[in-house]
């Protein structure tokens, strides 16, 4: 049977972390209308709303997705329980907001 250790907590809180840098790398995620749209001029030389919106939903969604599948193969390669590794990234998760609420004063 395999069972987490130290090893695959370290590994959870990689996947916290580039989770968070390819989340807030990608410009002001809070308000999605505050996005530059003169990047998707780039692509998009004339005014499609449609398709500059789905380019900005590319940009934001497209980072996420990399990491997790780049977690996936490597919990794959390397052959440790994927839910017990998710479970512990839940579990990081949780604290880092106790700790932000916490934190909040009045």
């Amino acid at each position: 049977e395999r069972y987490i250790t130290m090893q695959h907590g370290r590994i959870g809180l990689f996947f916290v972390l580039f989770c968070f840098v390819s989340f807030f790398g990608t410009g002001n995620i809070a308000s999605f209308s505050s996005f530059d749209i003169a990047s998707t001029y780039r692509f998009v030389i004339t005014f499609y709303p449609h398709v500059m919106v789905l380019l900005l939903l590319l940009k934001v969604v497209l980072p996420l997705s990399l990491v997790a599948s780049v977690f996936g193969a490597i919990t794959k390669s390397i052959e440790i329980p994927v839910t017990g590794v998710f479970y512990l990234v839940l579990v990081f998760s949780d604290l880092m907001t106790l700790n932000f609420f916490f934190m909040v004063r009045d």
